[in-house]
């Protein structure tokens, strides 16, 4: 499940009070049920009134904390409340007075939504103020159980649009790409051809990418993360369940400074290779590129974690999640499912990579087919796009195909399906657009 964002509203006169409130919550925030926001929260420099806007807006539960400073502040009465209740009486979000000191608060505009803890009676004044907290925390963890009940049920707000509407959104669309000088509507993978195939990556797509393990997967992945990272400077994710932050990094440099992976690897820079390292590094370096290296990860962190680096980084382009099959908290067409539906919801491109069920390799025709990857993946249908790589090289080092690398686009949900020819660097392991088309081959 995806954690509640829980949005703290108080006066500081009261900062001891939010601190006890963070720690009794500290149960419900480790079963990730909740992450929660405060001011406390704002980084120096940054807008405080758009942060505290953009957290209201993408708030699940808003409590305040009620005190003679919390009425007395203009700003907390006027504009968090007035936000607040607006969005309550819309059904978007829950809001919830706890009363931490005693003041006349029931004539105000929040005054006639049940407060904690029970009874409304002020923490302050109990003598056991722990098993206020208690009460505040029950109650909580009450209303996360309604909103799943919401999320789970039919809302009360019709689900239909009129068919004008939606003729509306298209033209839009239409004109949107009409005007656009790109080719593909999503983002470009930096492989021309691939592109032109699956039209980019959009940002709702959940992207299967399988290979034997004899194949150099990653090659695939970090063409894909150089140019959509580094690049075109753009925000993402990455989720490694065996290759080491450290070895990401290596793979990155290497791409972006073509320089030997090896040579790295061992310290064996010759002259030149030096200033395509600094090249490499100066231009990675400040880019927005997130890396989780974990030999396990339960999906419900992974969603956790894509939350947080979007948070911080206001949007997030790609996410890459390597090695999926140490992913827990399911099956994979559960945790396909998750994902596919947090993509759809949150407008982020996933990729996701693993290996396949059934080996190819004693096959006189060794690349994957579809039916390689299990019945999982062939009827899932929330996967849009499945892609195998395969290099001839790695079966047979004298291959005629030395040096290219296939992309076989084995189901694509926005068009045809078909093999595009890559240039494969063996030694800088990357992947590279090839000039010349298959014909050539």
């Amino acid at each position: 499940m995806t954690p509640s964002q829980l949005f703290i509203s108080y006066s500081h006169a009261d900062e001891s009070f939010l601190t006890e409130f963070e720690k009794h919550l500290s149960t419900l925030k480790r079963e990730n049920l909740i992450s929660t926001w405060h001011d406390r929260k704002i980084a120096p420099g940054r807008n405080w009134a758009g942060e505290i806007d953009e957290a209201l807006q993408r708030s699940d539960i808003i409590v305040f904390l009620i005190s003679p400073d919390f009425v007395a502040s203009e700003y907390c009465i006027e504009k968090e409340v007035a936000v607040a209740l607006e969005k309550h009486y819309r059904g978007e979000v829950i809001v919830i007075p706890i009363v931490v000191r005693s003041v006349d608060w029931l004539t105000t505009a929040i005054g006639k939504i049940q407060a904690l803890p029970k009874d409304a009676n002020p923490i302050s004044t109990r003598n056991d103020k722990d098993q206020a907290w208690l009460e505040v925390t029950i109650g909580i963890r009450s209303a996360i159980n309604d909103l799943e009940r919401r999320r789970t049920y039919a809302p009360s707000q019709p689900l239909f649009c009129g068919i004008s509407q939606a003729l509306s959104a298209e033209v839009d669309r239409l004109e949107k790409r009409f005007t656009n000088d790109s080719f593909i509507g999503g983002i470009s993978t930096g492989l021309h051809d691939l592109d032109t195939l699956i039209d980019g990556l959009h940002e709702d797509d959940l992207v299967l990418v399988a290979t034997t393990p004899v194949m150099d997967r990653m090659a695939f992945l970090v063409s894909i993360i150089s140019h959509i990272c580094v690049e075109k400077s753009l925000p993402g994710l990455i989720f490694s369940l065996k290759q080491s932050k450290e070895q990401i990094a290596r793979r990155l440099c290497a791409a972006l400074g073509k320089i030997p992976v090896r040579a790295l690897l061992r310290g064996e820079l010759e002259e030149n290779d030096w200033g395509r390292l600094t090249y490499a590094l100066g231009t990675i370096n400040d880019k927005a590129i997130g890396i989780v290296d974990q030999t396990h990860l339960d999906i419900n962190t992974i969603t956790s974690q894509i939350d947080k680096f979007r948070d911080q980084h206001s949007s997030c382009a790609l996410v890459v999640i390597d090695h999926f099959e140490h992913v827990t908290g399911g099956n994979r067409p559960e945790l396909l499912t998750i994902l596919g539906r947090y993509s759809h919801k949150n407008k982020i491109p996933i990729v996701v990579a693993c290996g396949l069920e059934r080996d190819p390799s004693s096959r006189p025709n060794k690349r994957p087919v579809l039916s390689d990857i299990g019945e999982w993946g062939v009827l899932n249908e929330d996967i849009d796009v499945v892609i195998f790589t395969y290099q001839d090289e790695q079966y047979d080092l004298d291959s005629p195909d030395k040096g290219i690398a296939e992309v076989i686009v084995a189901k694509n949900s926005r068009g045809p399906v078909g093999m595009v020819i890559t240039t494969y660097l063996r030694e800088e392991q990357v992947l590279m657009n090839t000039l010349t088309s298959a014909e050539n081959r």
